[in-house]
């Protein structure tokens, strides 16, 4: 496998009798084994420098990832369902690769409590930009519960974002939250997605509008529950000071990504 020094693209998802990954080219930019029930252990990835999507969900038996915080490039972390592994996952995403990622997903129930359900009302602070804004999702979803989308779909597709401008009956924009790897459990899952300012999103937002995340009236999945929602807006110089003796710092004057690394720490 290591000497396929060409090979981007390493996609082995539902490989039920797969136990064990070996050292892998460092020319991979994707790899998904979600859904491996099997799966025990993996080589050290250290060496995928320009991996940009890992994807383990449902892979219950591993207890570690090796080398995960070496992925300079990690933009999308997919871990659903895998509780073995979320203290090691928790241990080694440093708070840098915690402002890069723009979607992660693990076990969890809660979402940070300096989160806010909604912005009623958009407002740029003083010479400060809106850089970004980071939207997090508690989810379960009865697995009693039958329907015939969740087999046909690698991604849950049923939560919206909506920016709105008082006095207009349209809203200015709906982003559906894509939702990448279905949990096979009832456990509660945690969805991060953060947009940045180069997105449509963040591009769309004006003083005074309103965002809001809701689930659609009538979800393609059956059994799915909206169990917690909140977001916040990243605004510029919040995120881009590296300090590494931020623990001193008050929380008030903590990087996002800082504050981010506490509450992973807590869960």
């Amino acid at each position: 496998m290591k000497g396929l020094c060409v090979l981007k693209h390493l996609l082995i998802p539902n490989c039920r009798k797969l136990k064990f990954l070996p050292e892998l080219p460092s020319s991979l930019e994707w790899l998904n084994a979600a859904n491996c029930s099997a799966l025990e252990r993996i080589a050290s990835i250290s060496n995928l420098e320009y991996l940009e999507q890992l994807q383990f969900s449902n892979c219950k038996k591993i207890i570690d990832i090796p080398g995960l915080e070496s992925l300079k490039s990690l933009v999308r972390l997919y871990t659903v369902g895998c509780n073995a592994c979320l203290p090691s996952i928790k241990r080694r995403i440093s708070k840098d690769s915690r402002r890069h990622i723009k979607y992660l997903c693990v076990p969890g129930s809660d979402i940070p409590d300096w989160f806010i359900q909604e912005v009623p009302n958009v407002s740029t602070r003083k010479h400060r930009d809106i850089k970004g804004v980071i939207i997090g999702v508690v989810l379960s979803l009865d697995q009693q519960v039958e329907d015939n989308f969740r087999h046909r779909v690698r991604a849950i597709v049923d939560f919206q974002a909506t920016v709105t401008t008082p006095g207009d009956a349209e809203p200015k924009l709906k982003k559906t939250l894509n939702l990448e790897e279905v949990p096979d459990t009832d456990e509660d899952q945690l969805y991060l997605c953060r947009f940045h300012e180069c997105s449509d999103f963040i591009f769309m937002l004006e003083e005074g509008d309103r965002v809001q995340v809701a689930i659609r009236e009538s979800p393609r999945f059956n059994g799915l529950k909206l169990k917690k929602h909140g977001m916040h807006l990243v605004f510029e110089n919040e995120d881009d000071f590296d300090a590494n003796d931020e623990d001193l710092f008050d929380e008030s004057q903590q990087s996002v990504s800082k504050k981010l690394a506490n509450f992973f720490n807590s869960l």
